[in-house]
């Protein structure tokens, strides 16, 4: 069986008692090749195929390499299912788009929609946003945004955690096969200065809160320097 989304692969084969595991990043990279039926000393075919079966369960694949700094070209949205006319028509006012859409339950729908957009940081309006990294920043802005924040809130995509479902795997949500409800149509649209215009106010929102929080804490640790004096002198 071969599993693949965007440049990401799973393949995994059984050949009588022989069963390997490769993962490939980006086409250039593979992880370890293990053969874990041996190791287990499984004897035969059918217990094989019970040990694919139990792999199969929420089986999973990173979009993005592990890097830190990358262009976004993929955006992951999770959502009840009763959301989902709405943020699909959404998708295609704002960004010309026709995605992916699995179904993991009666409820619960997961978007994927590539993109084509540049590294984030080189972008002018955006300069002064580095340390915030708005590549990676992109990818939650965009679930929100398209969504009008109706998307999962426990669902919190980044380079080093944007896991996309594989179709044909059982969700443990439903004790069901992932279907493909709707398959990208193999265009991505450009994000052009029109969305990075609404994600420059985004990211002005997080620092302003962020510089609260931290003006908060600092009052806090006044306070127990404060307290701790007055009981000292006590």
């Amino acid at each position: 069986m071969k599993i693949s989304l965007e440049n990401n692969s799973e393949n995994l084969s059984v050949t009588g008692l022989h069963f390997e595991t490769t993962r490939t990043l980006n086409s250039n990279r593979k992880d370890g090749v293990t053969n874990h039926l041996k190791a287990k000393g499984v004897s035969d075919d059918a217990s094989a195929l019970n040990f694919i079966e139990y792999y199969r369960v929420d089986c999973k694949i990173n979009a993005y390499r592990p890097v830190k700094r990358q262009p976004p070209s993929l955006l992951s949205l999770h959502l009840n299912k009763k959301y989902l006319e709405r943020v699909l028509r959404r998708i295609k006012k704002l960004l010309q788009g026709y995605p992916t859409i699995l179904e993991l339950s009666p409820d619960t729908v997961h978007i994927y929609q590539p993109i084509e957009a540049p590294l984030l940081e080189t972008v002018p309006i955006l300069d002064w946003t580095c340390e915030m990294e708005p590549s990676n920043a992109f990818l939650k802005f965009a679930e929100d945004w398209l969504s009008r924040n109706r998307a999962d809130r426990n669902h919190n995509p980044s380079f080093e955690n944007c896991m996309l479902s594989i179709p044909g795997s059982l969700s443990s949500a439903s004790v069901k096969d992932i279907n493909v409800v709707q398959e990208w149509n193999g265009i991505r649209p450009k994000i052009d200065d029109r969305v990075f215009e609404d994600f420059r106010y985004y990211l002005i929102g997080l620092k302003v809160e962020r510089e609260r929080q931290k003006g908060y804490y600092i009052y806090l640790e006044c306070c127990i320097l404060l307290s701790r004096t007055y009981r000292c002198k006590a």
